[in-house]
């Protein structure tokens, strides 16, 4: 049965098993979450859940980190306000065959238990690596087991509940449980209407991370539950996979801080406009040919950072503008600038069907600026950044990591972190890494 094959996974997947490759992965993918954190935490969002979680679930035995706060919280509490922080921004990292965000999920969860049961850093890489394979996989089948298309904290409370049960060492019967717990509890995030109507719940990835924790701690006080969608024999082929396909070696990462469906129209724009300083009075139109769900973001100008993020004119906009699409653009202080509403109402968005047939394995675009002038700027059909080879680099994600995490940290704390996360499987108590952030520790002595 396949089930055995998700629990034998989960007990057994041991560091040297693991391809050099999935395990450079898995570093890039963390250095990248703790910067879109580290940014993400000026956000209102954030402060909220600050707030909340330092009322509800603090208590005297706490030991897990909210990054950017001065307190811990107990691990749901921690993986909780930390997930949400991930994705603040809509800068965090994702696959495509799920629609979703996995490690914006994953990390704050693990990371608050590991925190808790203080494990070493090649004990951490393997539960990672749980979490994603089993994560990923459940996401799969979560969109063909059910009719409405869920965001990530749906599937993803199954990824941390597979990570986590791994931390606390979990036997069969209750790593079911844990799965079966997660699936059945997990947040009802119906994507399409966060589009329609923005606002705060995007993806639900903050109670995701709540409920998989959660879920693993009362399996293992005994909570049972009835069988879960990764026992159905039908998906046998998929779980049976594991361990001999890595599909978190399809992770994408953002170049841009916005929702990956608007991205693609952005490199279109930065295509068109490369070597190019274009006003928005120079431009008599911008036509985006996309797909429907891309269409869905809507052009509205943004109220927030909410709005700022699930939109398609407003980053196609700042992208013509300003060339890029990064924090400072997310936040408030562009939003209703007289150039950026100005060309917002020349951007017509136009459904392609070649385009919506290769959904969701490809997102694309084309962009086409109409210049006054009488010139014709056409991208062609191009795709977001992070399809195979055109993915960002390690170089380029340690600089993405640098421009996120500068706010809050000075270069010789940034050149640290980036330090300690490349030589994480040499660490024996990964817990360090919150003490070096909040500056209780130097690098590095690796106990």
């Amino acid at each position: 049965m396949s089930i055995n094959t998700v629990q034998d996974f989960i007990i057994n997947l041991k560091f040297n098993q693991i391809p050099a490759a999935v395990i450079e992965k898995v570093k890039l993918s963390i250095l990248d979450i703790i910067g879109t954190i580290l940014a993400g935490k000026s956000t209102e969002i954030s402060h909220i859940m600050r707030e909340y979680t330092k009322d509800v679930f603090r208590g005297g035995k706490d030991k897990s980190t909210i990054f950017g706060a001065d307190f811990k919280l107990s691990p749901p509490g921690a993986a909780l306000v930390n997930a949400f922080t991930a994705n603040a921004l809509d800068y965090d990292d994702g696959y495509r065959l799920v629609k979703g965000h996995p490690t914006a999920v994953i990390f704050p969860a693990l990371f608050a238990l590991a925190e808790r049961e203080d494990i070493s850093g090649k004990e951490f890489i393997e539960a990672m690596i749980v979490a994603y394979e089993i994560g990923l996989r459940a996401g799969m089948i979560w969109h063909d087991f059910y009719p409405v298309y869920q965001g990530t904290g749906s599937w993803g409370s199954m990824a941390a509940a597979a990570g986590t049960a791994k931390i606390l060492r979990l036997k069969e019967k209750k790593i079911l449980n844990a799965l079966g717990v997660a699936e059945f509890h997990a947040s009802n995030t119906p994507m399409l209407r966060s589009l329609i109507d923005t606002s705060m719940n995007k993806d639900g990835i903050g109670w995701g991370a709540f409920v998989g924790l959660s879920s693993t701690l009362m399996a293992e006080k005994g909570f049972v539950s009835s069988p879960g969608i990764l026992q159905e024999e039908r998906y046998n082929d998929l779980i049976n996979e594991l361990g001999k396909k890595y599909r978190l070696l399809d992770i994408y990462y953002k170049p841009y801080a916005c929702c990956r469906w608007a991205q693609p129209a952005v490199e279109g724009i930065l295509k068109n406009t490369s070597g190019l300083k274009i006003s928005a009075d120079e431009i008599s139109e911008i036509q985006i040919h996309t797909f429907k769900e891309a269409i869905e973001l809507g052009n509205k100008i943004p109220k927030n950072t909410e709005e700022a993020q699930y939109n398609l004119a407003y980053p196609v906009a700042a992208a013509t503008l300003y060339s890029k699409v990064g924090v400072a653009e997310i936040l408030r202080e562009n939003y209703d600038k007289q150039e950026i509403v100005t060309l917002m109402d020349k951007i017509e968005f136009i459904h392609s069907k070649e385009i919506q047939d290769n959904f969701p394995e490809y997102c694309e675009s084309r962009t086409v600026i109409h210049l006054k002038s009488g010139e014709i700027l056409d991208s062609g059909v191009i795709s977001a950044r992070g399809v195979g080879e055109n993915n960002l680099t390690k170089v380029e994600l340690e600089n993405k990591f640098r421009e996120l995490a500068k706010e809050s940290l000075n270069e010789k704390k940034i050149k640290e972190i980036i330090y300690f996360i490349d030589h994480l499987d040499e660490i024996k108590r990964v817990s360090t890494l919150s003490l070096i952030i909040n500056g209780e520790k130097e690098i590095l002595d690796f106990s």
